[in-house]
């Protein structure tokens, strides 16, 4: 059989070249994933700091959220809204990460009700910016000036 013409006969240096292509290629990708944007941004907000992942990816109702560490320790969440948008990040949040545990209202029925009332009163606000990942993260303040109210972000 004559393979001729099937099979390119490519010189040294047009295999060198389409590997140099292909690497670029793939470099650019990596470039454009969620993951590179995610370090890209956390880093620019700590004078180029370089950051990582300390824990998988969250997927909520309207927010992914990523988990960053710098090498000082400092931790911090990215949420971003989780929408068909061609720009992944063109909304987003950077907050310190607090370690807790997840809510469980189930355990919330012993509370005084007022500490309950006040607290779905802030779970509400929440989710209502949460649906609305465009409004200032200023809006979270609680409006409630009692001892009770647990949510403050400063602007």
């Amino acid at each position: 059989m004559d393979f001729t013409g099937v099979v390119p006969q490519d010189s040294g240096a047009d295999i060198k070249r389409r590997i140099l292509e292909f690497t670029a290629s793939a470099t650019s990708s990596l470039r454009q994933s969620p993951e590179h944007q995610v370090l890209t941004l956390a880093s620019s907000y700590r004078n180029a700091a370089p950051c990582d992942f300390f824990d998988k990816l969250k997927h909520g109702s309207y927010n992914i959220c990523y988990f960053v560490q710098f090498p000082d320790g400092v931790k911090w969440v990215v949420p971003y809204a989780a929408s068909d948008s061609p720009e992944p990040l063109s909304s987003f949040l950077i907050l310190e990460f607090v370690k807790g545990q997840k809510l469980d209202l189930s355990k919330l029925k012993n509370l005084p009700e007022r500490q309950q009332a006040n607290l779905y009163t802030s779970l509400a606000d929440i989710y209502s910016i949460s649906s609305r990942p465009r409004r200032s993260p200023s809006s979270l303040r609680s409006s409630h000036q009692d001892v009770d109210s647990r949510i403050t972000i400063p602007p």
